[in-house]
Order: structure tokens, then C-alpha cells, then sequence
């Protein structure tokens, strides 16, 4: 059965578990992360944890599987329109 090819997202998220068995931490990783996608920055990136709900974590994973773009891609995007009705509103 012939390999199928990995996209730029499953490369990328390879890379980084590569470098996790590595044994490098994610403080010695560069904290850059590129986008294809307009909507979202290329810039330095902090890292937090959100809990979701379980549902709400598989419409997430969902969504970015069928977009082809990180979780995190469509969590800032969310963030950021959310936080624009926060300022419109005041």
C-alpha cells in the first residue's frame, strides 16, 4: 500500500513531535509560527491552555481538519472577533 502524502500541517505537526522525542522542550522551540491564511498574523506566538468542552473540542478539531488550518489558527481568529464586539460595544 503506497504511503499517502502528508500535508504541510501534518509535516509541521511531525516536525514538532520529532523535536518533543528530541527531548526539546516547547521553551527551546522557536515560538514563530507561520500562516498561510490573511486573517491570522505572522508574529511571536504565546502559548496558554484553554479547557473546552468535549463537543466543542471535536467541532474545533473538525473545523480544522476541513479547513486545513490549526486550532489554534481558528482559536485567535475567534479571539479576535470576539474581542472587536468587546470594543465596539463599549
Amino acid at each position: 500500500m503506497p504511503k499517502a502524502k502528508l500535508t504541510d500541517i501534518q509535516k509541521r505537526r511531525t516536525k514538532q513531535q520529532d523535536e518533543f522525542v528530541k527531548g526539546k522542550t516547547p521553551e527551546q522551540q522557536p515560538d514563530i509560527q507561520t500562516s498561510e491564511h490573511a486573517d491570522i498574523q505572522t508574529s511571536i506566538r504565546r502559548r496558554t491552555t484553554v479547557y473546552l468542552a468535549p463537543d466543542l473540542h471535536r467541532q474545533l478539531k473538525r473545523a480544522a481538519v476541513d479547513h486545513e488550518r490549526e486550532m489554534s489558527e481558528l482559536v485567535e481568529s475567534a479571539v479576535r472577533e470576539y474581542l472587536k464586539t468587546l470594543t465596539l460595544a463599549s
